[in-house]
């Protein structure tokens, strides 16, 4: 992306992610700091301590009118807040090549064990292409076309997308690193704008290729969570279900005791592949993107190697106590109806009592002068269907209405 101070140009979603990083509280140690933009709202910080009895720091980068789209970029360009880091070990939510560099130059050392190239090797789509069609059953493989030729030109790439579009009825045109459905459209046509061709071939010619996948029509998406030990041993972590909007941006995961089942048999299934992405050197969280389709038939739809929501998911059902359900949710709402913080957390506490849940309120995020304010929430319950009950007291201010 290029490079844009916020206060020049729509600040969103830049604004709600450089201030987001309240949501990997369970992941740290009061010993440890969070990097963050602006310090989180202090209703949220004090329910969330009644709860847990200890909070780490939270270290702002506080850039104001220098606040940029890229948050690497800013950390790196504030040297006195640096200067007091460089006895930490940095933990990012993904490494890239930046990061690795920034860690490397400006930290006590790494707390990664992974290399730049291993960790990219992993999370191309290309990886998880092969494991698909070399490590699963036909059942969980997709219909796919690989295009690594970066010396396609136009035509022959049209060629190619029509070709594939014809047999599919409808295709998936992804970027080898694209993630939360970014940089990934949906076709039901061979009617492919000049303007996509172009983007396209931009793909194959930066990434040297771009992946065609058939497009299902999916009844469930769900998210495996694993851990690779430097020994390459796995530890299972848990299945949660995925709900995303219907542009494919995340909503929030649902976790349960019903997916035990599930989880133990992927577990043997993967096996090859957890194996695989070991023997490429990677130790870490490791998170799979699976589909349900509505043929029920599971199929992989990627891998990511790093921390992704549905591993944040359950780390908060963790810590947030014994219910049988719970779900963690990213929602943007309308600031007219909920106008403030407390506002939020009064409404919550009052629709978990009637609905016998509990809920936590993570994250409030409300840029000046804009309509729409961001909140996470875990919502708890003994019960999947009062967890929803709760949700459709929430529709009326919620402008992802589909989840509900």
């Amino acid at each position: 992306l290029k490079r844009v101070y916020l206060k020049e140009t729509n600040p969103v979603p830049f604004y709600y992610l450089n201030r987001s990083s309240s949501i990997l509280i369970p992941f740290a140690s009061a010993n440890d700091g969070i990097l963050i933009q602006e310090q989180p709202n202090p209703i949220v910080l004090n329910n969330i301590k009644e709860k847990l009895n200890q909070l780490p720091d939270f270290i702002c980068l506080n850039k104001g009118e220098n606040e940029t789209n890229d948050f690497v970029f800013d950390l790196s360009e504030a040297s006195e807040i640096l200067e007091k880091l460089s006895t930490y070990q940095i933990a990012p939510w993904g490494w890239s090549d930046r990061v690795f560099r920034l860690s490397e130059s400006k930290f006590k050392k790494s707390c990664s064990s992974n290399s730049s190239k291993v960790t990219k090797t992993v999370n191309s789509k290309v990886f998880s292409h092969e494991c698909r069609f070399n490590l699963l059953p036909v059942s969980f493989q997709v219909p796919s076309v690989l295009i690594l030729d970066n010396k396609m030109n136009t035509s022959e790439l049209l060629n190619t997308l029509t070709s594939f579009q014809k047999q599919q009825s409808g295709i998936y045109v992804k970027n080898f690193f694209g993630t939360a459905g970014k940089l990934s459209s949906k076709h039901s046509s061979s009617n492919f704008s000049n303007r996509k061709l172009k983007t396209w071939n931009r793909w194959i010619r930066d990434k040297q290729g771009i992946l065609l996948e058939k497009a299902y029509n999916v009844k469930k998406e769900f998210s495996l969570q694993i851990d690779i030990e430097q020994t390459g041993h796995v530890l299972p972590i848990a299945v949660t279900e995925m709900y995303n909007s219907q542009s494919g941006s995340y909503i929030g995961n649902i976790l349960s005791e019903d997916h035990s089942d599930l989880l133990h048999k992927l577990m043997e299934t993967f096996n090859d592949v957890f194996k695989s992405i070991a023997d490429q050197g990677y130790s870490g969280p490791v998170g799979f993107d699976l589909m349900e389709t509505d043929g029920n038939e599971l199929k992989l739809i990627e891998i990511n190697a790093r921390l992704n929501m549905g591993r944040v998911a359950v780390e908060w059902h963790k810590l947030m106590g014994s219910a049988s359900y719970g779900f963690f949710a990213n929602l943007f709402l309308e600031a007219r109806n909920l106008k403030t913080c407390e506002n939020t957390c009064n409404l919550l506490k009052e629709l978990a009592e009637i609905y016998n849940c509990t809920s936590t309120l993570i994250n409030y995020i409300q840029p000046e002068g804009r309509p729409t304010i961001l909140i996470t929430i875990y919502i708890g319950a003994n019960r999947k269907v009062d967890i929803f009950k709760l949700l459709n007291q929430l529709k009326p201010s919620v402008l992802q209405r589909d989840i509900v």
